[in-house]
């Protein structure tokens, strides 16, 4: 059996980058897409790719702190690790 590390390494583990499959998740988009629409609607089209581009940089934004987010939780996980094994020697 292939090591998770070795999954991540090579590319195969993925899990991360998935949406939660929760039905909050899933109401809070649907609100947020029914939200964007009634806002579109009103919009002036010329504001358009502003409001595209900002949602866009939030996006990147979120993707950022999120990647912050692992890192420090992944690190946390291996000092714990670590801590446990010196308390097994």
């Amino acid at each position: 059996m292939i090591s998770i590390l070795k999954k991540i390494y090579l590319g195969d583990k993925t899990d991360f980058e998935k949406s939660p499959n929760t039905k909050e998740y899933k109401n809070l988009n649907n609100k947020f897409e029914e939200e964007l629409k009634q806002f579109m609607d009103i919009l002036p089209s010329e504001s358009f790719d502003k409001l595209d581009n900002l949602i866009g940089l939030q996006l990147m934004l979120q993707g950022e702190t999120n990647l912050a987010s692992f890192k420090e939780g992944f690190k946390t996980g291996l000092f714990l690790a670590l801590e446990l094994c010196k308390e097994e020697e």
